[in-house]
């Protein structure tokens, strides 16, 4: 009965570090997304003098936010599970150290995603003057 429950921990354990790592993986890409999207707005403007359309918003801080919280969670379940068995090492020492990998480059989506919010305030307010 104690296996299955390990077993159950860290099934849960490795669902909620794929999603973190999946948001940690889409964050960027939606940064890129103005970017290209952009470029094809520029490319299939008719005439050369018409006025280009609003920059498109980067993401929120949403979704770093969720994913260092699910690292965070994870890591937290995995040290609660190395003291509840006693055992320091193994795949719960593993799945912490990918949670604390995941946190800290979450971390660093979200900072990365504030200074794109505010380049992109100061690019819209420059184009509306």
């Amino acid at each position: 009965m104690a296996e299955q429950s390990r077993e159950y921990w860290f099934h849960i354990a490795i669902v909620i570090l794929g999603l973190a790592w999946a948001l940690n993986i889409w964050t960027p890409v939606l940064l890129m997304r103005p970017m290209w999207e952009g470029s094809r707005q520029y490319a299939d403007l008719e005439e050369p003098e018409a006025e280009p359309p609003p920059p498109k918003r980067p993401p929120s801080i949403f979704l770093p936010m969720l994913a260092a919280l699910l690292a965070l969670g994870t890591f937290g379940l995995g040290v609660w599970r190395m003291y509840e068995t006693e055992e320091v090492g193994g795949r719960w020492l593993w799945a912490t150290a990918v949670a604390a990998v995941a946190f800290f480059f979450a971390l660093m989506m979200l900072v990365i995603v504030m200074q794109a919010g505010r380049r992109y305030a100061e690019q819209y307010l420059s184009m509306l003057m």
